[in-house]
């Protein structure tokens, strides 16, 4: 029984926290790639890139922290009598910690979506459900931190919703983007040569976006058929796959330019002979 307890709570958090550690780690390299290749970028920007990293770094600490405490200092302790109570303060920190920097980095996709279509009537409502799913997220940390494990049981509609609006934002603004590139664009007169860089760049965008949205609705079919903490496996590696993704996009932009101006320069070379 406590081995069925114990590997149905504490099992997937390991796991998670595993490739966790995988994640930040590409991150950090991603990072200093960053800083390196982009040192001109916008104060904006940069501010993005440090506050995503900085709260990733806090939620794996967060989780290294639980999982010494469970795996270690408690080791043979059952879940149930381990956090009798609560739960627990260093995993719940990590669920907040690794919410800010998945609905920093799907707001600044909706708000360079709204640069490309300047339309209110579209980011805004994205923006809002973005905020609401946070909103979400806090308060079911704050309901978990007094309430028994069975919490995500008793709540799993909520907790699912968060994962479906996750998944929602992230389709919705990689096709709005793939969208405005197939069919406003042409009539805007965008030069062929930007027009390519749009498309890899919508590219990315629509990839990471269905990872991102893959992952959420297997958490969020989890939460409802599971009656383990699997969903948590998924849950931790959410922000570490959208700080990857925001800081991939980034970094592939002087990739991407690259490939445009030699394009460019094929097709001069092409009418020149």
């Amino acid at each position: 029984m406590v081995k069925s307890s114990i590997e149905k709570t504490l099992g997937p958090v390991l796991i998670g926290v595993l490739f966790s550690t995988l994640l930040t780690g590409i991150a950090l390299l991603q990072v200093y790639v960053y800083w390196g290749r982009y040192p001109k970028d916008t104060v904006f920007l940069k501010t993005v890139v440090g506050a995503v990293i900085i709260c990733q770094l806090l939620a794996q600490v967060s989780l290294t922290v639980t999982t010494y405490s469970t795996f270690i200092s408690h080791w043979g302790t059952s879940a149930r009598n381990l956090f009798p109570n609560v739960f627990p303060v260093p995993l719940a920190l990590s669920i907040l910690f690794g919410a800010i920097p998945a609905h920093i980095v799907e707001a600044y996709f909706v708000f360079r979506l709204h640069k490309l279509v300047n339309k209110y009537w579209i980011s805004i409502p994205l923006w809002t459900i973005v905020a609401a799913c946070f909103g979400l997220v806090v308060a079911i940390v704050a309901a978990g931190l007094t309430k028994t494990l069975d919490f995500a049981d008793s709540s799993s509609h909520i907790v699912g919703g968060v994962f479906i609006c996750a998944a929602s934002v992230d389709l919705l603004t990689a096709a709005l983007l793939c969208w405005f590139l197939t069919t406003r664009a042409k009539k805007v007169g965008i030069r062929m040569e930007t027009m390519t860089v749009l498309r890899k760049l919508a590219v990315y965008s629509l990839e990471t976006g269905a990872l991102t949205s893959v992952v959420a609705v297997i958490a969020a079919i989890t939460v409802h058929t599971s009656n383990s903490t699997v969903y948590l496996a998924f849950f931790m590696n959410l922000s570490g796959l959208f700080t990857n993704s925001l800081l991939a996009s980034l970094n592939s932009r002087k990739r991407i330019r690259e490939d445009s101006l030699q394009s460019r320069d094929f097709k001069r070379m092409d009418s020149e002979a």
